[in-house]
């Protein structure tokens, strides 16, 4: 653009954005008022390079990289050199790794890193609102068998289905993982008192019950849900989440598809347990 305001562009520029020549002065005046800085950074250093998203002429989000140039003429007047990247591969390349570093490939949930990094920020929230929050550590009852008689690929279509049926009993601001293998936990803040999650639970114990029907099988399978409640059983997500795994083994340990709280007396008996093992292995 020089000093009189004229605009002129090659044919990258119209193929990239679908404007033409004439529409390319309204495209400048945008993106000089979606970023203020670009005024001030060309006064100082005569340069300004920087990200910035916009749009094509048919609407399409277009995000490009660009680098902006003040020149002064012999006479004092002012032009400005722009050149524009389209770097919409090098943002879905950055999606795809943010995706792969926060979710499960298989189902789509948060995957541990993710759960750690919700967690605590569900637990800030209740610490400053002075709310509870439970945490449901979820295990497969008699998920192994199904995998080994019937093939990985059946194994993940029952691991995709108990997502789908774990998720219709939460809210959408709750948060439901996938930790590995056949281990979820679901993070539900906000609550006045445990007796909400007590229900919760045993809708997913209900669902979880019915068999799943795939390739021409009925597959049977049901769960054991450990809970711990913040702040009473931990005020961190490591500690809660092994507190929460505490209680799903003694679900295990009892039979299987039922759900439990945590309570110090597991964590004394789980001691003790392991205590009995290494006197016997130094036996």
């Amino acid at each position: 653009m020089n000093a009189e305001g004229k605009v002129i562009t090659n044919s990258s520029f119209s193929r990239m954005t679908g404007y033409s020549s004439r529409r390319a002065r309204a495209f400048a005046k945008k993106l000089l008022s979606d970023h203020p800085d670009i005024e001030v950074s060309l006064q100082n250093s005569g340069r300004w390079q920087g990200e910035s998203l916009r749009r094509r002429a048919n609407g399409e989000p277009l995000p490009i990289w660009a680098s902006i140039s003040l020149i002064k003429g012999p006479d004092g007047g002012k032009s400005y050199v722009a050149v524009f990247s389209d770097i919409s591969e090098l943002k879905e390349a950055e999606q795809k790794l943010e995706q792969l570093a926060h979710y499960d490939p298989l189902t789509g949930l948060p995957n541990r890193t993710l759960f750690y990094d919700r967690f605590a920020s569900s637990l800030g929230r209740s610490a400053r609102h002075k709310r509870h929050t439970a945490l449901l550590f979820i295990d497969l009852d008699r998920f192994k068998p199904i995998n080994d008689m019937h093939g990985h690929q059946t194994g993940d279509a029952v691991l995709i289905e108990v997502a789908r049926r774990i998720q219709k009993h939460i809210r959408p601001d709750d948060t439901l993982s996938r930790l590995g293998g056949d281990e979820f936990t679901v993070i539900i803040d906000g609550l006045d008192s445990s007796e909400k999650v007590q229900l919760i639970a045993q809708r997913m114990l209900q669902e979880l019950k019915a068999p799943i029907l795939y390739d021409e099988k009925q597959l049977d399978i049901s769960a054991s849900i450990g809970i711990a409640l913040y702040p009473k059983d931990g005020l961190d997500a490591q500690t809660l989440l092994k507190h929460a795994d505490t209680a799903m083994y003694h679900v295990k340990e009892r039979g299987r598809n039922a759900f439990m709280f945590f309570d110090e007396a597991l964590n004394a008996q789980a001691e003790a347990h392991r205590q009995l093992e290494e006197d016997l292995n130094r036996a």
